[in-house]
This record gives C-alpha cells, sequence and structure tokens, in this order.
C-alpha cells in the first residue's frame, strides 16, 4: 500500500490516520516523517522478536495531547520520580506518556523489547528483510511447481506467504506440517507462513518435502 497516498487523502479529510504496523515493523520500512500518520502501534511478538503482553505506539506531535484510554496515576507529573503523591499533579507528562498503560515498567518484558530490538538494529532491517524475502522467495517457488496456488511476487509483501489448495488443503497442510516439526497457520483457507531470520536452506527443504508428502497422501485418499 501507498502510505503516503493514503496519508494525503486522510488529511484532506480531517480523519486521523491509525497504522497498526504490527505485521511490519521489524521488517518493512515505516517513515513517519514522510507518511505523516496520527499514530503507529505494533506489538513486538512478530517481528520484534520480542515478548507477549507488550506494544508499542507513536503519537504524532499534533496528536500528543489527546484523551487516554487510561486514567491513571503513572503518567502524571512526577509519578517517574523515586518519591510521587500518586496523582496529586493532576497534568500529565509531556509528549505521549499520557497514552502508557499502568504498569508500564514491567521488568520483564521491557528489558526483553530492548534486547531483541537493539539486536535487529545490529543486524540492520535490510539485511533481515533481504534473508526473509529470499526464504520467502524459495517456498513459493517450491510451492508452485507442487501445483499450489502462489499470489505473484509483485502482490505479496517479502516476509509473509499465504498457499492455497482445493479441498480441506490449509487445515490438512498445517496439521502435516506440525507431524512434520513445521509451524505454519491456517488463516481462512490460506496457509500463512511467516519464516525469520532463523529460518535456514534446510528449513525451505523439510517444508518441501512435507507439503510434497503431504499431498501425495491426499491423492491417494481421494
Amino acid at each position: 500500500m501507498d502510505l503516503v497516498k493514503v496519508a494525503d487523502a486522510t488529511h484532506a479529510r480531517d480523519i486521523a490516520l491509525t497504522i497498526d504496523a504490527t505485521q511490519s515493523a521489524g521488517v518493512m520500512d515505516l517513515d513517519v516523517q514522510r507518511i505523516r500518520p496520527d499514530f503507529v502501534a505494533f506489538a513486538t511478538y512478530k517481528w520484534l522478536l520480542g515478548p507477549y503482553a507488550l506494544a508499542f505506539l507513536y503519537a504524532a506531535p499534533r496528536r500528543q495531547d489527546g484523551e487516554p484510554l487510561e486514567q491513571h496515576a503513572f503518567s502524571r507529573m512526577g509519578a517517574d520520580g523515586y518519591v510521587n503523591h500518586y496523582a496529586r499533579d493532576r497534568d500529565f507528562m509531556p509528549g505521549a506518556r499520557r497514552y502508557d498503560m499502568g504498569e508500564r515498567a514491567n521488568f520483564a518484558t521491557i528489558p526483553m523489547a530492548i534486547e531483541s530490538i537493539a539486536y535487529l538494529h545490529e543486524i540492520g532491517l535490510e539485511r533481515v528483510r533481504g534473508h526473509i524475502e529470499s526464504v520467502t522467495d524459495a517456498l513459493a517457488a517450491r510451492a508452485s511447481s507442487l501445483g499450489i496456488e502462489v499470489l505473484d511476487k509483485s502482490l505479496r509483501s517479502p516476509h509473509l506467504l499465504g498457499l492455497k489448495g482445493g479441498g480441506d488443503f490449509s487445515d490438512g497442510a498445517v496439521k502435516a506440517m506440525a507431524e512434520a516439526g513445521i509451524v505454519v497457520s491456517a488463516r481462512d483457507g490460506t496457509v500463512r507462513v511467516g519464516p525469520h531470520i532463523y529460518t535456514e536452506s534446510t528449513d525451505v527443504d523439510r517444508f518441501g518435502v512435507a507439503l510434497e508428502t503431504y499431498l501425495s497422501r491426499s491423492k491417494r485418499r481421494v
């Protein structure tokens, strides 16, 4: 999607552009200076290799004086000190911190997210994306050679792959893959494949063998 054009259209109509980047952050470029979104939200447990129960929110400067969903003490002035008066000061902290959830200082999830994001920065976004794209291209080629429907590369993202077949293909393939130690999921009749930096060429080979085995068994049952 051309988010710059989307932003131009929404801003011209005074509509807030809110982006759920959970499936993109950590792989795809998302330049808030060019796109000018009002909000960008994303969980860390997908492509950022972070933990469950944690997500981040970007709020454009023009949106940082809004009404937060949660009204708690820990987003108020003075609440980040060692001694505070528990919201006796009703003013919010500067910036977007008014939107923070309660108990934001999670001593388990925050350090995990910091380490995973630092690791991805060290590797580099282009390297991560390039590797995953090579894996999805190889998986797509293998599936296509077996007669499985795959979207053309120009229509799909570099890091996610959807496979379609006839009958109960999605449910059956997911079960067969699980038996072979390969984790994929079924989404509305489509097998969703989401590799990452830990996926290697040997995994692609294992995937191809498992898929071919499943298809041959399915034909025999029919």
